[in-house]
């Protein structure tokens, strides 16, 4: 009888790394709090009646529901988001990671060093997101791989899960359909080819697709198609491009990606990075044999194509998933050999080196950054604002954020600052402009019409100036005064946001605490004079 790997006395260097990963993983997600992507997708498990989630919200959210879903079970049951929001995805990490250390078919050191990579400890392991049960779903589509023919409904129930994650996750298991079926092509030439139980999961994946493609179909009040731009749309598609695939594991020059209108490196700085990236190219398609690069490729493309009409940052990491897979099926066929030049071989191992260092490097800073800081302090402002009993007093929330400037000349009443962060740890609507004061948690993704600016105007004017303001508002378009916020409030808290990225704090503002000046007295506050810094 074969031995299980984990008993196995030839696996110890994968037991004692799996108990480490475990280990610093889950004290990594204990300390980490929750960014809005986070929040979000836990207020609507717990909020959103079974209508919204179902039918509403996929226009919106850019995925089918399949993680809302999951994490309702917990949060409609009552269990605290410290435990139900991380339940799955730590599930899925850790499963991914132990399948990583005990079935990849790469070299033992590539294996004991990949699960405390970036993207697949940090960014989609700590942050609770449909992405960490991507990493799980690829992996098992890439172990199901070897044996598809004999098991085609296996392997494409692998990829029919990806295609639930999310757009992008369609988008990577139908480039590998895709190639699978050209591998397939030749039965087209035989008699009842129809018959073949190949075409009918690949026909059946493909009505899945179509389903799932109508179900997230943004609506027309979508935020997405509002920011739709196609100037912008055909600069990001080279751009991505020339951010790949070292952005991956190596370089950190996404800006490119995010603001390619601000994309104004030097002629050395581009030429070097090309080179870079081409090097990068080179040294991958050299390690993969004849007829496996197509799995880079055609996913690939596919990415490329969904990212261009909308992208950000941590989307590039899922780039590293059609890698993992195009190499974890390459070298798990002993059927077939790969022959890189020397060249190739010598860079290729100091290029896969350098990019684990680099990456598990981003890895340690992330975390880093978790202990020192907090993304939001939710639970610090929400205990100062009942500590003064301001969570009683009418609170409005602004329109745009500190860092924006545009309430005044494109006022998006339908965003609110604040709204869904708050409602997150007071498990209420403490903002009396946010989703007008009802039980509906998350924030929605619609873009303001003029009609609808003219609308929240007039019915946040009945209630009069707010007693309590959360960043800052325009009040003066609203009530039609001058300097308003200036002359009848005083700042009383500062808010400290921070977001991280690889090494980097990417994202800082401070976002102020307003209160009418008639009411400090009576709620014990006092003016901030030495006000931190704020954008805008």
């Amino acid at each position: 009888m074969k031995v299980p790997h984990w008993f196995s006395p030839n696996f110890r260097a994968e037991k004692i790394t799996f108990f480490v990963f475990a280990v610093l993983y889950i004290a990594a997600i204990c300390i980490h709090d929750p960014w809005f992507d986070e929040m979000q997708a836990w207020l609507i498990a717990k909020t959103a009646s079974w209508h919204d989630l179902l039918f509403v919200l996929p226009h919106y959210e850019g995925h089918p529901p399949f993680f809302h879903l999951l994490l309702s079970l917990p949060a409609r049951l009552g269990v605290p988001w410290q435990i139900g929001l991380r339940m799955f995805c730590a599930l899925s990490t850790l499963a991914s990671a132990y399948l990583i250390l005990f079935k990849a078919p790469f070299a033992r050191w590539i294996r004991l060093a990949l699960p405390f990579t970036f993207f697949i400890f940090y960014e989609y392991g700590v942050l609770a997101r449909p992405y960490n049960l991507m990493w799980l779903f690829v992996i098992g589509a890439a172990i199901s791989f070897p044996k598809r023919t004999e098991k085609p409904l296996l392997f494409v129930f692998w990829l029919a899960l990806l295609s639930m994650c999310h757009l992008f996750g369609l988008a990577v298991a139908g480039g590998i359909a895709g190639v699978w079926l050209w591998e397939i092509r030749g039965i087209f030439g035989q008699k009842k080819w129809y018959s073949d139980k190949r075409l009918w999961c690949l026909a059946g994946l493909l009505a899945f697709a179509i389903l799932i493609l109508s179900w997230i179909n943004p609506a027309q009040q979508s935020a997405v198609r509002e920011g739709a731009n196609w100037l912008a749309t055909v600069e990001r598609f080279p751009s991505l491009l020339y951010i790949l695939p070292g952005d991956v594991f190596l370089t950190d020059i996404y800006k490119a990606v995010a603001f390619p209108s601000t994309f104004f490196y030097l002629l050395l700085e581009k030429l070097l990075m090309l080179t870079l990236q081409g090097l990068l190219w080179w040294i991958l398609f050299s390690f993969l044999p004849k007829g496996k690069k197509e799995y880079i490729l055609l996913p690939g493309m596919l990415l490329l194509f969904v990212m261009s009409f909308y992208v950000a940052r941590h989307h590039i990491g899922i780039f590293g998933m059609v890698f993992l897979f195009a190499f974890w099926v390459s070298y798990a066929d002993k059927t077939i050999s790969v022959t890189p030049s020397m060249l190739a071989k010598k860079l290729g191992k100091w290029v896969v080196l350098i990019g684990l260092l680099v990456s598990i490097t981003w890895t340690a800073c992330s975390v880093y950054h978790d202990i020192k800081y907090s993304s939001f302090p939710g639970k610090e402002v929400l205990s100062f604002l009942r500590e003064h009993q301001l969570d009683k007093l009418h609170i409005m929330g602004a329109w745009c954020k500190a860092v924006d400037d545009g309430c005044k000349t494109n006022p998006q009443t339908s965003f609110n600052n604040f709204g869904a962060e708050f409602a997150f740890y007071a498990n209420k609507n403490l903002i009396y402009n946010y989703n007008y004061g009802s039980d509906k948690l998350y924030r929605q993704f619609t873009y303001t019409t003029p009609e609808q600016k003219e609308y929240d105007f007039a019915q946040w004017r009945k209630i009069g100036l707010p007693d309590v303001v959360l960043s800052k508002a325009d009040l003066d378009s609203l009530f039609e005064g001058e300097n308003l916020l200036l002359t009848e409030y005083e700042v009383v808290y500062q808010i400290q946001i921070r977001l991280s990225w690889k090494m980097n704090i990417v994202e800082y503002y401070v976002d102020n605490i307003y209160v009418r000046k008639d009411l400090l007295k009576e709620h014990h506050l006092e003016p901030l004079e030495d006000l931190l810094f704020v954008f805008g």
